[in-house]
């Protein structure tokens, strides 16, 4: 089977090498991605900050989730022209640097009608905690991975209630990258609040 491309997609390695670095319990198991400045990540909104950043700034009242591919390579962070070497000739660079679906039109991770529905919930969430009632919600009618792992999530943080993600079965498929770097910070999260409890 060939490899039609490589995606390479700052965000995403940026919050994920934070999230790594700065777990309690996988810092040892999960390898540190590339790390570089923040400066490479223009008009920083993307989704996947949304996602991994619990100091988003309660001012930015959208995110972004389209992606264009980036084909000066100039612009690119010198760590990440070396990780795109691996696969020279497959290698693309995509960045969330525009509101206007115009310029950013790529849906680089698939996102469905759920992912975004639950994402919007997450951003109110992430503007004003005090103002989000997610009762309206059924977990099971969610159709997505990402969506379910967002609600886990935001029920978690609303309500310290983590029986929905208390198996030891992954959620997330194995071949998904987002979702279990996603699903391994809410693991992180719960384990530092069990933690906590000192029980």
């Amino acid at each position: 089977m060939s490899l039609l491309y490589t995606r390479v997609v700052p965000d995403l390695l940026y919050y994920t090498n934070q999230y790594v670095v700065n777990s309690v319990s996988n810092k040892f198991k999960i390898p540190f991605p590339p790390t570089f400045s923040t400066e490479y990540l223009i008009n920083n909104k993307s989704f996947i900050r949304l996602l991994f950043d619990e100091t988003w700034e309660s001012t930015l009242s959208n995110y972004r989730y389209l992606f264009r591919q980036e084909t000066d390579l100039t612009s690119v962070p010198e760590t990440l022209r070396r990780r795109m070497m691996i696969y020279p000739g497959t290698s693309r660079y995509f960045v969330c640097d525009s509101d206007s679906a115009l310029l950013c039109d790529v849906n680089v991770f698939n996102l469905q009608q759920d992912d975004i529905n639950m994402l919007d919930v997450l951003l109110q969430y992430r503007i004003d905690s005090t103002s989000v009632n997610i009762t309206t919600i059924v977990y099971d009618d969610l159709g997505t991975t990402l969506s379910k792992l967002i609600y886990i999530y935001l029920v978690f943080k609303i309500s310290g209630d983590y029986t929905l993600f208390d198996n030891s079965t992954p959620i997330s498929s194995s071949i998904e990258t987002l979702e279990n770097f996603y699903e391994s910070f809410i693991s992180d999260k719960i384990f530092i609040y069990i933690s906590s409890l000192g029980t």
